[in-house]
């Protein structure tokens, strides 16, 4: 994997959002966007949280993703959660996952390893709410 071509990736996000005018669109073309962004933040959310592990100061994290140190320290917990993990790394990498659903899952996976297929199938199919009580 090159970073140049995440890169790209990402200028081209970033021009879409330039020539974005959201008062043109149709309420249907708004959804549809809408679920584009969703898909786009859940696989940056993963590639993010995939990486955390090497960069492991949670300050250091929170400071280059613009997140709470909460936030990165149960980042660099899932990462370390996925490399042990294979199913749940697989998650992450298909976008199946936000940054919220992930960290559910994490903490409750190194609570009870046997638990992550269950985990995984409520994140899928439930809210984030309901996740995070099953992960408890």
């Amino acid at each position: 994997m090159s970073l140049a071509v995440l890169e790209e990736h990402v200028n081209g996000l970033e021009k879409v959002l330039c020539d974005l005018s959201p008062d043109l669109l149709s309420a249907s073309d708004a959804e549809a966007f809408v679920k584009a962004f969703s898909r786009g933040e859940k696989l940056c959310a993963s590639g993010r949280t995939l990486l955390a592990r090497l960069i492991a100061d949670a300050k250091a994290l929170a400071r280059s993703a613009g997140i709470t140190e909460g936030e990165a320290a149960q980042s660099v917990a899932a990462s370390r959660t996925a490399a042990d993990q294979p199913e749940f790394e697989e998650a992450l990498r298909s976008g199946a996952l936000s940054g919220d659903q992930a960290n559910a899952v994490a903490k409750g996976a190194k609570a009870d390893p046997d638990a992550l297929e269950g985990l995984l199938e409520t994140a899928r199919t439930k809210s984030v709410t309901q996740l995070r009580d099953e992960a408890r």
